[in-house]
């Protein structure tokens, strides 16, 4: 129940294919994670037709779990799309980050 409550609160993103990638990712300087939370950096989203940033924030680690930020994925020629952020079990250790890489 906790669990189905903390994904709720996540935002939620539709997929969103666009023909054209998005701008590089702007230059954050985050603070030290206080324990038991870590950086999830920012990411650009489509909205009324142009990109609009979202600052990163800080996430609580949970257990067993890994969290993949919201990212664009190229799955085309020219074709990139937006992925939601996630959490996926990995049944071991503290709550980590999945490293995503920029699009090319």
């Amino acid at each position: 129940m906790v669990a189905a409550l903390c994904l709720a609160s996540l935002p939620a993103l539709a997929d969103v294919t666009l023909q054209r990638g998005p701008p590089p990712p702007r230059f954050e300087d985050p603070h030290a994670a206080p324990k038991g939370e870590f950086w999830v950096p920012g990411y650009w989203q489509w909205r009324d037709g142009r990109y609009d940033w979202v600052d990163g924030h800080m996430e609580a680690k949970r257990p067993g779990m890994r969290y993949t930020p919201p990212h664009w994925e190229e799955t085309g020629v020219h074709e990139w799309t937006l992925r939601d952020g996630k959490w996926d079990a990995t049944g071991w250790g503290p709550g980590t980050i999945h490293e995503i890489r920029a699009p090319k």
